[in-house]
């Protein structure tokens, strides 16, 4: 898509003019630009302006291995801190960022690029929701980007338009499925358990935990600091296996 291809571009914008010598890596140009007040920049957080969006990308933590997360509806990024700083607690890079326009592989995928030039050498893609479908499009569209991936609540049918069943079916990176017994947007777990089926990538899993939380108010709920622990155990074992 023509705004995944900007988008990537003014990425590479944030680590052109800055010196650095060929052959060296590059460094993203941090900034002080606005972001949500849940965001205190300081040593484990970078924020970087990326134009082509409109808002800023947010790193939290540091390390060769990172995790994209994708917004469900009506989320933002501050939803993500309790998973982003248990991430980073496990030596994940975090990164976290608002759409604008609406939910988009693009974004991602980008925003996986960009690592990458940074020196990162393996990429997970966490999303929630609606996040959750952008994850796994963009995983199963553009395989040899993504290492892993994680769903919160993701569900077969929704807004987005992403053919989620088939995504499921064309993964080819392990996915970890996390969802609540009493979602009502996932038919109280049923859809999450027919996605994780259909994915055939070896070291796939299935966490479903009680509760009705949907999307990232699972990372809210008494069951938050379970799932914190298994999506970094997931990520890290799949990153380490390769």
């Amino acid at each position: 898509m023509v705004r995944g291809l900007t988008i990537a571009a003014a990425l590479g914008l944030l680590t052109a003019g800055c010196g650095t010598k060929p052959g060296s890596q590059a460094r993203p140009e941090t900034t002080t630009a606005p972001v949500e007040s849940c965001i205190k920049p300081g040593p484990d957080i970078r924020i970087m302006q990326v134009a082509a969006i409109g808002a800023p990308v947010v790193v939290i933590g540091s390390g060769t291995n990172g995790a994209i997360m994708a917004n469900q509806d009506a989320g933002n990024l501050c939803e993500w801190l309790p998973l982003a700083h248990g991430l980073a607690r496990a030596g994940i890079r975090a990164v976290i960022f608002d759409y604008v326009g609406g939910p988009s592989d693009d974004d991602v995928l980008a925003i996986a690029r960009q690592l990458r030039r940074e020196g990162v050498r393996r990429v997970a893609l966490v999303g929630a929701s609606t996040g959750g479908r952008v994850v796994m499009h963009a995983a199963a569209t553009a395989p040899s980007q993504v290492d892993a991936v994680v769903t919160l609540s993701a569900e077969r049918t929704g807004r987005s338009g992403y053919p989620t069943l088939a995504d499921a079916r064309h993964l080819r990176s392990p996915t970890l499925y996390v969802g609540t017994t009493e979602d009502g947007y996932t038919t109280f777990g049923a859809e999450t358990r027919t996605l994780f089926r259909a994915t055939r990538a070896p070291g796939s899993r299935l966490l479903l935990v009680p509760g009705s939380e949907h999307g990232t108010g699972i990372l809210k709920s008494p069951n938050a600091q379970r799932v914190i622990r298994a999506v970094a155990t997931f990520v890290r074992t799949q990153f380490f296996s390769r």
